[in-house]
């Protein structure tokens, strides 16, 4: 934390209230900057004073920097968390690479997720690859946590879209309880690859051709890429071993550029 200055001591003791500009130089004075990277920095820290000042001196609860929401820099701690939502952040706020409650789980004695919970955070909203907060929770054993999702109505046998459930993340890292649990609530045995483990490197144990084409259809027709293995070995079989179990289905890992140029990433 931060070293509280005279001034805002003194504001704090008197029951005075600090005004947007005083709460600014006061940031400036802490070693902070009002910019929300360095609010992210401060919520990061778990710096509560930091945080009040931020708030008073007009930051937006809700602002993202580098990819995450300031519930999300949170990282389920579960102060800031409080805080944040007071103020009014959007529980779901995300800023397009997680979601408030998947970074919450298993942190803080699972008290944000109830706090987000309680706020309106959905209990299935998924980050980009499909991931909803219940797999995190089976993913890291958070029983917890996942009887919490359940009870807000989370979908029991939702399926991410590299072909993964909460319960079959449950059983492949041993969670017994947790995937009977699962069962319980309805989940299955889901037909499918499970496209997530092929990132493994010993689920990949098939040897390529040593020339091979492979076929993708984008937003502008069809590409065809072809894959000599004696260039290099371990990258040829592994892209085969992935497109073969079908890891690029409708998947967005590939885009066209200038009509020319495919990228694709593994």
């Amino acid at each position: 934390m931060r070293m509280i200055s005279l001034l805002m001591l003194s504001l704090l003791l008197s029951g005075c209230e600090m005004t947007p500009k005083q709460a600014r130089r006061e940031l400036v004075e802490s070693g902070y900057s009002y910019a929300r990277d360095s609010f992210a920095e401060c919520i990061a820290q778990a710096d509560s004073v930091g945080l009040e000042l931020f708030l008073l001196a007009g930051m937006d609860p809700s602002a993202t920097t580098g990819g995450y929401s300031m519930l999300e820099h949170a990282d389920g701690d579960a102060h800031m968390v409080a805080g944040l939502l007071r103020a009014g952040a959007d529980p779901n706020g995300s800023g397009g690479v997680s979601t408030p409650l998947i970074r919450a789980v298993g942190k803080s004695g699972n008290a944000a997720v109830r706090l987000l919970l309680q706020a309106g955070a959905h209990a299935d909203l998924a980050n980009g690859t499909g991931r909803t907060p219940l797999m995190a929770a089976a993913d890291r054993g958070d029983t917890t946590s996942a009887r919490l999702l359940l009870a807000a109505g989370a979908a029991a046998n939702a399926r991410s879209r590299l072909g993964v459930s909460a319960l079959s993340l449950a059983q492949r890292e041993g969670h017994v309880v947790l995937a009977e649990l699962l069962r319980q609530a309805g989940a299955r045995q889901t037909d499918g690859p499970d496209l997530e483990a092929l990132m493994d490197p010993g689920s990949l144990d098939q040897q390529a051709p040593e020339r091979y084409q492979v076929t993708f259809q984008t937003s502008v027709g069809s590409f065809r890429i072809e894959v000599i293995r004696t260039w290099a070995p371990h990258g040829a079989d592994r892209f085969y071993n992935l497109v073969g179990n079908g890891f690029f289905d409708e998947q967005r890992f590939f885009r066209v550029v200038r009509d020319r140029l495919v990228q694709f990433g593994l």
